[in-house]
């Protein structure tokens, strides 16, 4: 399902990515504009990835947030400390149980509201403007 809400457009599709082909699909939503990634598939695996104009800036998996890759990886590292993420590989013995004690969902989510501005609401998706898209083979 695609929507469009507060100037932002939505895809959202159950059991994981549009095309889960890694950040191909990512970049080519991006051009000419931002776009930002969240997944989640049935098996709970979860992807988190931003870019502009083309270019994958940032992508990560929640919960191992410290591996991050794209042209620009550490970009947004100060709004992910902001949002609880580890921008660094937990060390030490305590790091286990800290790791444990975090909940990287509900950091991207806080990263999603606190830096790019994106919280839609039930109402949104629910009641949101559909859109259709095709994109060639």
């Amino acid at each position: 399902m695609w929507l469009r809400a507060d100037g932002w457009g939505y895809a959202m599709t159950e059991g994981g990515p549009v095309r889960a082909n890694g950040p191909e699909a990512l970049s080519l939503l991006s051009a000419g504009t931002e776009a930002v990634e969240v997944f989640r598939t049935a098996n709970s695996d979860m992807m988190f990835g931003y870019a502009r104009s083309g270019t994958v800036l940032c992508r990560f998996e929640p919960g191992r947030e410290y591996e991050r890759e794209g042209a620009d990886p550490d970009l947004l590292v100060p709004a992910m400390e902001h949002a609880g993420l580890a921008v660094s590989r937990p060390d030490g013995p305590e790091a286990e149980a800290a790791d444990a004690a975090r909940d990287p969902e509900t950091g991207v989510l806080s990263l999603l509201e606190t830096h790019f501005g994106i919280s839609p609401s039930s109402r949104e998706v629910r009641e949101g403007k559909l859109l259709c898209a095709v994109r060639p083979a």
